[in-house]
């Protein structure tokens, strides 16, 4: 009654703006966290999830939230790569019957010595995590309507593309094709299987007979005792190695790499190599370090994530050499050996894991880098542009509260993250394998 005897005294359109007012007024909650300067009527509320609670929906600004999806998309990511390695990390342990408390990769090793009277080695190729620039792009541009794509992205490393490509000047045309057991006449990735060399010399595995000392001893499949390890004099028979992009005169296992470009053909992958450390415009999938392009920073660190999340990691080639120099087994022994087995089986999945595994630490990293950096620069100056919408204007500040609170919400992940890291590295570093 009082509202309609005060309403009454204004003309009709005047006193219905008045009750529009009030009843937005009443509308607001009661909790107001923003006012904006230019609607004193109303403020607005954050929303009471953040990315604590996995909730990337904080402002309604396209390029903030794309930014929190990121964000919440590292989480489930790192959470999911921390679970399947410490599954993988599990079944070695069950394979050897090594209890989870004690480190894996030295345990294998005295093992080794004790029942077989030589440690295992292995030798390795390197896992390689490729992430596709046009993906990365179509995501930046989704983000900012701004951006006008370059087509390409920067990338330290090779770039595989399709065979036909020009590389330019800035890098050579490769072509490379899974080599389990080829004759190489380039440059071979993994191991090169050869003859020692003229002075009966052996860098790597000598698999023969040692004129010398030989640290380690196996049986061939007709029983014959040979050398299996590092022979320290002539090594007489053929000699396994580590290689990467080396030249291998006698066999590869591995990836076999040809610069001829009259090789270049379906299906054979090809790629752009440039030289080590120089950048490369990459229109295809980057293996190495790798960068967004210039544009809105929240835009151009959440395409660069996500890209990273969803890169593809490739098992490399390995090879495990053990001890066998009895002719009968104990039952510790032939249980041993099974382990060594399953080893050899799960260590390339282990070993690409491990390499999706750091490329997710690394973009937890800059993410969190990022937050209180670039994105929260870039929101602060959108915030004080002139012409953006009250709601917008609202979005803004509840995003630029969420940034200084991404460190903390990533960090459950990212301990998860590194503590099986640790793990894994140790096992790596146990057997020398990068």
């Amino acid at each position: 009654m009082i509202g309609s005897i005060a309403l009454a005294r204004w003309p009709g359109p005047v006193a219905l703006l008045l009750l529009a007012a009030m009843s937005v007024a009443l509308s607001c909650s009661s909790r107001p966290v923003v006012a904006p300067a230019d609607n004193p009527l109303c403020a607005f509320d954050c929303p009471p999830r953040g990315l604590a609670q996995g909730n990337a929906a904080i402002s309604g600004v396209p390029g903030a939230d794309a930014y929190f999806g990121a964000v919440v998309a590292y989480e489930t990511a790192a959470e999911h790569v921390s679970a399947s390695l410490e599954a993988q990390l599990a079944q070695v342990h069950t394979a050897f019957g090594i209890p989870d408390t004690r480190a894996l990769g030295a345990e294998i090793k005295r093992l080794g010595a004790t029942l077989l009277a030589a440690e295992p080695s292995v030798v390795a190729g390197s896992a390689a995590c490729w992430v596709d620039s046009q993906r990365l792009l179509a995501m930046q541009g989704q983000c900012d309507p701004d951006f006008q794509s370059p087509g390409t992205i920067d990338c330290r490393g090779p770039c595989r593309v399709d065979p036909s490509a020009d590389c330019g000047h800035a890098a050579k045309l490769e072509c490379t094709l899974d080599a389990p057991g080829v004759s190489c006449s380039d440059l071979c990735s993994g191991v090169c299987r050869d003859a020692p060399d003229q002075a009966g010399k052996c860098t790597g595995t000598c698999l023969g007979a040692c004129t010398g000392t030989c640290d380690r001893f196996d049986r061939t499949a007709v029983g014959a005792l040979r050398c299996a390890g590092r022979c320290v004099g002539t090594c007489n028979g053929q000699c396994d190695a580590a290689i990467d992009r080396g030249t291998c005169p006698g066999t590869c296992f591995g990836q076999c790499t040809s610069i001829s470009p009259d090789m270049c053909t379906a299906p054979i992958e090809a790629r752009c190599q440039p030289d080590p450390g120089q950048l490369y415009k990459c229109a295809g999938t980057c293996a190495g370090v790798y960068d967004a392009p210039r544009g809105k920073a929240e835009c151009r660190a959440a395409a660069k994530a996500q890209a990273g999340l969803l890169a593809r990691c490739e098992a490399p080639w390995v090879s495990v050499y053990r001890a066998l120099a009895e002719t009968t087994l104990s039952a510790d022994q032939q249980s041993y050996l099974n382990g060594l087995h399953e080893l050899q089986l799960r260590f390339p999945e282990l070993l690409a894991t491990i390499a999706r595994a750091k490329l997710i630490k690394s973009t937890g990293e800059a993410l969190a880098t990022v937050a209180t950096g670039d994105v929260k620069q870039s929101l602060l100056a959108q915030r004080q542009g002139a012409d953006q919408k009250v709601q917008t204007q609202a979005g803004l500040v509840c995003a630029l509260a969420e940034v200084d609170r991404v460190s903390t919400a990533i960090s459950p992940a990212g301990k998860r993250l590194a503590a099986v890291l640790a793990q894994s590295d140790e096992l790596r570093a146990a057997f020398g394998v990068q």
